[in-house]
């Protein structure tokens, strides 16, 4: 029986600087070029977004959630195959003029180039100015566009783009701005840790560099499966991928900086995928919950369903077993709605849970109590 497990979420990273996931939204949408075709598919999101808090009760002026704003990006780019497409009977303006604004850039060219084709051969063809009048250019190229399918890829390209921007916001370069974890990682050297995360960025990987600790993600293995070093100091699970992590042919590839395309999790949508490592980094954790007696969870905002009910199970399978919660925000009637949904035996299990409110830093500058 291993005494302990760390479970953290993207507030453990908000001491390094790092934006939390409303202000994420707000940084990338700040990066972007205001020329760029996807500025339009990004405002069509957000507003969305704000008219739906309205709509349901929620505060509207509140920032939005980045993670909402790419799921509203990708679930707009697939809704002709969605099952409730035959029953909307329209779509508002905005999103169709998203899609059309995009279409006469990536479709002009070709039409263009099309009607200058045709405009030849008739010239050459035509013998009086009646044929001529036919294929003008002008009515050409209108009818082409008529007859031209809107682009609605162009949601699915703002979506990739929103990736790219967590790359410039989510990776840190700075060693000293994680000294902060330099502390709990050094209670490796004589027991090792093992620690599950929900972030992107490589604020535990830099502080494991900094400290001079072993550190495995337990992926990158040729064959594709998911096993941990048992000789490492740290085994880091990173449940929702990495964005320095990309797919291989083998399996998960591990490099050096954020890649283009990374394999990682994101949006609010199921976050439970067969593709991947995520399914066994997954089981890995509920291996390691089962062998732990405490699990401290730090900067998690209990909003991950199938977490939850893991840690539902685990703590009802054994009452002794108890869950320390490091948060400056959280309150246990927070956790009792997201994780216990108000159960009539919360009042059982509120005694095998006791909540921290402190930052990650604070946390761990106090010597890490539990």
């Amino acid at each position: 029986m291993c005494a302990k497990t760390i479970l953290l979420g993207a507030g453990a990273s908000m001491d390094a600087g790092l934006p939390g996931a409303k202000e994420l939204a707000r940084k990338a949408y700040g990066g972007r070029e205001r020329s760029t075709a996807s500025v339009g598919p990004v405002e069509v999101a957000i507003g969305g977004l704000q008219f739906f808090r309205a709509t349901t009760g929620a505060d509207p002026f509140d920032d939005v959630d980045v993670e909402d704003v790419y799921s509203t990006l990708t679930l707009l780019s697939d809704r002709h195959a969605h099952l409730l497409a035959p029953f909307v009977s329209a779509w508002i303006p905005q999103v169709l003029a998203a899609e059309a604004a995009h279409s006469k850039t990536t479709a002009s060219r070709f039409i263009e180039t099309l009607a200058d084709q045709v405009q030849n051969i008739a010239e050459g063809a035509a013998k009086n100015s009646v044929h001529r009048d036919l294929f003008d250019r002008r009515r050409t190229l209108q009818a082409f566009q008529e007859v031209i399918r809107l682009d609605t890829e162009v949601f699915r390209h703002a979506a990739s783009d929103l990736i790219e921007q967590l790359g410039r916001h989510l990776w840190i370069h700075d060693p000293t701005r994680v000294d902060y974890l330099v502390p709990l990682l050094e209670t490796a050297r004589s027991e090792p840790l093992w620690i599950a995360s929900l972030n992107y960025d490589n604020a535990i990987e830099m502080a494991a560099k900094t400290a001079g600790l072993s550190l495995d993600f337990g992926v990158g293995r040729p064959d594709g499966d998911v096993i941990f070093d048992a000789s490492s100091e740290i085994c880091l699970a990173k449940l929702h991928g990495s964005l320095n992590w990309e797919n291989g042919d083998g399996g998960i590839r591990i490099a050096e900086r954020p890649q283009r395309w990374p394999a990682l999790i994101f949006g609010v949508e199921n976050k439970l995928r067969i593709e991947g490592p995520y399914l066994d980094l997954l089981f890995k954790f509920r291996e390691r919950l089962r062998m732990s007696s405490e699990l401290v969870v730090c900067g998690y905002s209990f909003r991950d369903a199938h977490l939850n009910h893991l840690l539902l199970r685990w703590l009802g399978a054994d009452r002794a077993r108890m869950l320390h919660v490091v948060d400056p925000t959280l309150t246990t009637g927070d956790i009792a709605n997201r994780v216990f949904r108000k159960r009539p035996g919360w009042d059982n299990f509120g005694n095998q849970v006791k909540v921290r409110a402190a930052t990650t830093r604070e946390w761990i500058e106090a010597g890490s109590p539990t």
